[in-house]
């Protein structure tokens, strides 16, 4: 037998700690929610292990790596290191503690989470790693897991910026604070809970502003238009959107700020300026600049804003204004290209595919995507969607006994409860 080391092993080896541990994972067959229940941990925290670039000390790591039976005694770990006289530096103290900090606030352990360090500069990064973590949960699987969770980051950030919320260090706080409040406030519009969304957005404008970042004072105000769309407020969407300055925004945020007066707009029947302003989104999504970084985590990228995300917008706006064929035509093709990382969204392009066909008298159709969204919606707790099939439920109702598709959506809308 070779005495060679096993290539498998030397290139995991090679890897970052957290790449080789999602590695393993994908090698055991386990998703992060599998591997979690198994460590008898959250799988938010298997998400944020999987993006460390070395193996921290706490114990549970040891744990997801037993159930891998992994082995990475080569990867350096984090460890407190002692300082003058005995003493555990603050840099030490603060990265030895972070998972701690994080794994807290993620169970909703408020109190936990406060106990940690007060705020450094290596804290302020924990943060900004813990929602990235997130947003890549919540863009796969919906916001049913995460509001709790999040709650649990905005307590311990208000705690901080009472305490120590001034300098270069207090400006970078209400930064990261303001982004945890925008997301918090998406996880609510998503559930289906606009008033609350609207709160935690007015938090993150108030807290962008107060730390001076203007660029993402524009988007959260964008955001709250969005919101108020989504309250059918057009009028108070319309006067935020077009009162949010767009100069200096990177290409996508531009696109998004764009697309939310399209619907502030088509929403009050004015369907020309809203196609127009949906075909200058789109010319901006093809931008050379929308590759480009624009100041790392100070910015919000929209990246998310792609032409399949602006084809669903455009099919709202079509809808809206009295055109349900030419939308369904361009939802549909929206759908085929719609990525696989926003899952939990297709709910709301199936359940405005629903409108759509309900418009043009396909209530079989209607009923089809109707279906599909509610499922979904029910899956991934992306409620939003049953917003925008309020306007169905009733058609669909009105020739429930003529259709089989019909009765098998009421079917499953009344086996598992929701509001018809």
């Amino acid at each position: 037998m070779s005495n060679e080391p096993d290539a498998g092993h030397t290139a995991r080896s090679a890897l970052p700690w957290g790449k080789s541990l999602q590695a393993r994972r994908l090698a055991c067959d386990l998703s992060t929610k599998e591997l979690a229940k198994r460590a008898n941990c959250d799988p938010a925290f298997v998400v944020w292990l999987e993006m460390l670039p070395v193996r921290p000390s706490a114990g549970l790591a040891e744990r997801v790596e037993t159930v891998l039976d992994l082995h990475l005694d080569s990867a350096p770990r984090i460890r407190p290191e002692p300082a003058a006289e005995g003493r555990m530096s603050r840099r030490a103290f603060t990265g030895s503690l972070g998972t701690m900090i994080y794994y807290a606030a993620s169970r909703g352990d408020f109190a936990g989470a406060a106990l940690g360090p007060r705020l450094s500069r290596e804290m302020v990064d924990d943060l900004d790693a813990a929602r990235l973590a997130f947003v890549a949960r919540e863009r796969a699987f919906g916001p049913a897991e995460l509001i709790a969770s999040t709650a649990g980051y905005l307590s311990l950030i208000r705690r901080l910026l009472r305490e120590s919320a001034h300098g270069s260090l207090g400006r970078e706080l209400l930064r990261t604070g303001a982004q945890w409040a925008d997301f918090a406030g998406w996880l609510h519009q998503s559930a289906g809970n606009p008033a609350a969304a609207a709160g935690l957005e007015d938090l993150a404008v108030t807290w962008a502003r107060a730390g001076g970042n203007g660029q993402l004072e524009a988007y959260f105000l964008c955001r709250r238009s969005q919101i108020a769309v989504d309250a059918d407020d057009r009028p108070f969407a319309l006067s935020l959107a077009r009162t949010t300055r767009q100069d200096g925004l990177p290409p996508t945020m531009e696109a998004f700020l764009l697309q939310q007066r399209a619907h502030a707009y088509s929403g009050m029947g004015v369907r020309k300026i809203g196609l127009r302003l949906l075909d200058e989104a789109d010319d901006l999504i093809d931008d050379p600049r929308a590759d480009d970084h624009f100041g790392g985590k100070n910015l919000i990228k929209a990246d998310y804003v792609t032409h399949a995300y602006l084809a669903v917008q455009r099919g709202k706006v079509l809808t809206d204004t009295g055109f349900p064929r030419a939308a369904i035509d361009v939802l549909e093709a929206g759908m085929r290209k719609w990525p696989q990382d926003f899952y939990h969204e297709g709910s709301l392009v199936s359940a405005r595919l629903a409108v759509a066909h309900a418009a043009v008298g396909d209530t079989e159709e209607s009923a089809r995507a109707a279906l599909r969204a509610v499922r979904i919606a029910r899956e991934t707790g992306a409620g939003r969607a049953m917003g925008e099939l309020a306007a169905v439920i009733p058609v669909l109702r009105a020739h429930r006994r003529k259709s089989r598709s019909i009765e098998d959506f009421f079917h499953y809308l009344n086996s598992h409860s929701f509001t018809t």
